[in-house]
This record gives C-alpha cells, structure tokens and sequence, in this order.
C-alpha cells in the first residue's frame, strides 16, 4: 500500500510549511481569471532530472493530470497520485496541465520539482508541466493538453494510444494502481473510469478516466470545444447562486454524463460505484461533509 501518513508527513515537513498558497477563485468565468494576460501557454517545463528520458517514441500511455494548486489539500491530492497511481513503467508521459496564474505565482513548478527529486521512480520519468488559459476548468486542461506538443513534432493526442486524464480532486492510497489503465487494455475498451454512478443511468464520472486512442479522439471531438459552446451553458450568471448551480449541471450533463454515452455500454467500464446507499444517506453523520 501507498503510505498516505507517509505522503502528508513528508509534505508537511519538507514543502508544504514554505509555501503561501493565495486565495485564487477556481471559477475560470471570474474577472480575476478573464484578466490574465496570457492568450496561449504553449511552452513546457520538463521536470525530470534526465530530460533525454522524455518520450520520443510512438505508443504507449500518457497520463494528464488536470491540476488547480489553489490550497494545500490539491498539492497533498497531486503528490499522492504521482507517487501512486503513475508508479510503474506503463505510462512514457506523465503531463501536469495547470492553469496559467500558477506560473505567474510560480506555485506548482517548484512544488513539481522537489516531488521529481523525493519520489523515486520520478527521477528517471518523463514528468512535463504545462500552462494554459484556464478557461473551461479541468476539461480545458486536459484537452489543451491532449492536444499540445511538448519535445515532439507530433501532438500529445498523436504520439500515444492509451491516456488517462485525472484531476486534483481525488487522493491516491493504493501503491501503483493502474486498473483503469489495465481494464482498458485487457478489455480492449474505449473508455473506462475509477468510479460510475447509476444515478440518470449509467455514467462515468470524471476524476480518474482512461481512453483508447479512437476513444480519446471521440472525447476531443466532443469535448474540446470552446468556452462560448452552448455545451458551457455561457449565458448563464455565475454570480447568481440558482445559476451557478444550473451551470455546474450543465457541465455534468455534457462533460460526464454525456461522454459515457458517445459509446456502446460494452466498450465501457467503471470501476467502483460512486452513489452513497440509501442507509447512509439517512446517517446524518455519515453525510456531514466536516465528517469526511
């Protein structure tokens, strides 16, 4: 297992006591966030200690990590998953996309930095960080990314044939778990997931999903549009609390909901189930989110 006592220890002693995290709004629809003075991020930082390891080659897995490093708990989330989720051989890409006023606060690439020199088997990985306009929250930074071009002529989306995108909301506890990678493979799938839920039907939920390449390029074809497609529901107030709920639906329906469903049931699987049983949606302390 995945020592997570060990994870945050290690965090909190080394990194995490030197680092000022500033209070960023995550919505990409704030003025805050449209006043950035970057139009396009398209330049890379690799982070491993041996750059001639970055992936030249065709094939194999990319792992994208859609990364918002606006409080400690996401850097916690972000370190646990390096250190287990992408700690084997499997993937030649490990790409880190965050938005682009981490760079301006320069937050995430030293925080990358000291995890590529205390996590071992980083050191001889092909670790790259991206920035990009954070416009269209974690499915922009996986999609940006997909499509980019890091130390190859070819796009990130042309040069591998498996790809799993996950973002910072979900903490790694189990040492080098590849299931939603191995599912994909042994099963000869388009898309599986870490978790599903029944809830509207079937659906794939976002956190952690794996595609093949034709399902990565349904994905892009879907999903990778810009934040003025009526998929964003753009004419909303996101000021206004009933519209900001209904937007957060909207994003759901479009880019969870709905990408599950591009594809027949049987090139599809989800690993755990995500909805909570009945009995514990009675315990008032089960769903007490402090309880969590």
């Amino acid at each position: 297992m995945c020592l997570l006592i060990g994870v945050i220890y290690r965090l909190t002693a080394n990194m995490l006591i030197s680092y000022h995290i500033p209070d960023f709004e995550t919505n990409p629809n704030t003025e805050r966030n449209k006043a950035r003075t970057f139009n396009m991020i398209d330049d890379s930082v690799v982070l491993a200690k041996h750059k001639a390891k970055v992936s030249k080659r065709k094939g194999g897995a990319v792992a994208i990590i859609a990364s918002a490093p606006d409080s400690k708990e996401r850097l916690v989330a972000l370190w646990s998953q390096l250190e287990c989720f992408y700690a084997n051989d499997k993937y030649d890409e490990i790409i880190i996309s965050a938005p682009d006023w981490a760079k301006e606060e320069n937050i995430i690439e030293p925080f990358l930095q000291k995890a590529v020199a205390y996590i071992p088997h980083l050191k001889n990985a092909s670790v790259i960080l991206q920035y990009h306009v954070n416009d269209r929250y974690d499915v922009g930074l996986w999609c940006d990314a997909l499509l980019s071009h890091t130390v190859n002529v070819e796009s990130v989306q042309a040069m591998h044939n498996e790809f799993v995108l996950s973002n910072d909301s979900i903490m790694a506890v189990e040492d080098k778990f590849t299931a939603v990678l191995d599912y994909l493979h042994d099963k000869n799938l388009s898309m599986t997931s870490l978790n599903f839920s029944l809830l509207d039907g079937y659906w794939l939920e976002s956190t952690m999903r794996a595609f093949s390449k034709k399902g990565v390029g349904t994905y892009i074809q879907r999903a990778c549009v810009p934040a003025s497609h009526e998929y964003w529901c753009p004419g909303l107030n996101t000021t206004n609390t009933t519209e900001a709920t209904l937007q957060k639906r909207c994003i759901v329906e479009n880019f969870e909901i709905s990408i599950a469903r591009l594809f027949p049931r049987h090139e599809t699987w989800g690993l755990f189930p995500s909805d909570v049983p009945e009995d514990m949606i009675k315990d008032e302390l089960l769903m007490d989110g402090k309880t969590w």
